[in-house]
């Protein structure tokens, strides 16, 4: 039986390559142009996301330029721009977000705010008297959610040096809301420079710091366990003589958690020895837990064999830590 010819290749739309370097730059002109809208419109064949991915980094180029205070999906540039814009673009969009951030965070943002807040309620609010305090707390709303619904998120996102140093700058400072610090820092995850000294010292001074709140604190410490072993441990052993004893249990915790049983005697000396030092028997306890998870490297045979000795140490400390290592412990 004679095989039957096989169908012809389909014939290009367009083959003349001017025709077609001017058909991308006009799909691509018509992309960037009204974004927020065609973005939006799921009546196309096409989604305009779909089409922007198959024309490249060339077709998001523009969108760092459309961010602003009347943008309204962040999110979605943010995604694009990480997904497929080259390096320049990013850093454009990172620049430009540090630029929102900072405008959000002024004084003449707020007093803008507080104006149409004041007429808002004017009108809806029937008659009923809102007092100063009640509108500054409607701002103070309004100001949390661009931020840590829409700037942060895309912060996280885009990265770039240009965000990453201003969230840093935000959770250093003390006058700024503790559950915004704790988001700022939450952004900056899996974004930071292993081999930024100065971004390390900035996280370090957080956690150090004794006025900041322990919500803050936490997370500080959690990026901190993003360097280097080498780079955080010294740091984080220097906080033994802190003033605020639960400064050094967080601080000690996530010293353990870089560490195998053989660096166990090395924590163990950096312990109170005494009881002029407090130390109570919930960090004794907490750190026992932690020696005996997974997060310190190690058989129970091995770690069991490392705990041992210091059962009768002379040093308040360990002692108390590995009589914690038999706490509730079943085998």
């Amino acid at each position: 039986k004679p095989r039957a010819a096989s169908a012809p290749a389909p014939s290009p739309l367009v083959s003349n390559e001017e025709t077609k370097k001017q058909l991308k730059g006009a799909l691509m002109k018509w992309a960037q142009t009204g974004f927020e809208d065609r973005v939006e419109n799921g009546s196309q064949q096409y989604g305009l996301e779909q089409m922007m991915r198959a024309l490249g980094s060339e077709s998001v180029k523009t969108l760092p330029g459309l961010v602003s205070e009347n943008t309204a999906r962040i999110d979605r540039i943010a995604g694009l721009i990480k997904d497929i814009g080259d390096d320049q673009t990013k850093l454009e969009l990172s620049k430009q977000l540090v630029v929102l951030a900072e405008k959000y965070n002024s004084q003449a943002w707020i007093d803008q705010q507080t104006k149409i807040v004041k007429e808002f309620n004017a009108k809806n609010a029937g008659g009923q008297q809102v007092s100063d305090q009640q509108v500054a707390a409607q701002v103070d709303k309004i100001q949390e959610r661009r931020l840590t619904e829409e700037v942060f998120p895309a912060m996280k996102r885009v990265a770039g040096k240009p965000s990453v140093e201003w969230l840093i700058k935000y959770a250093s400072d003390n006058a700024k809301p503790a559950s915004r610090r704790k988001l700022a820092l939450a952004a900056l995850e899996g974004n930071l420079d292993k081999n930024n000294k100065a971004e390390l010292d900035s996280l370090f001074a957080i956690a150090k710091n004794n006025d900041v709140p322990d919500e803050v604190r936490d997370v500080a410490f959690a990026r901190m366990d993003e360097f280097p072993k080498d780079q955080i441990l010294n740091k984080l052993y220097s906080l033994a003589d802190t003033p605020k004893w639960k400064v050094r249990w967080v601080a000690f915790d996530h010293a353990l958690r870089t560490l195998n049983v053989k660096g166990l005697p090395d924590f163990m000396n950096r312990l109170p020895k005494t009881s002029a030092a407090k130390f109570g028997q919930a960090e004794a306890l907490g750190y026992a837990q932690t020696i005996r998870g997974e997060r310190v490297e190690g058989d129970a045979k091995t770690k069991l064999d490392a705990i041992l000795p210091y059962r009768d140490s002379k040093d308040l400390g360990p002692k108390l830590v590995a009589l914690g290592y038999f706490w509730g412990k079943k085998d």
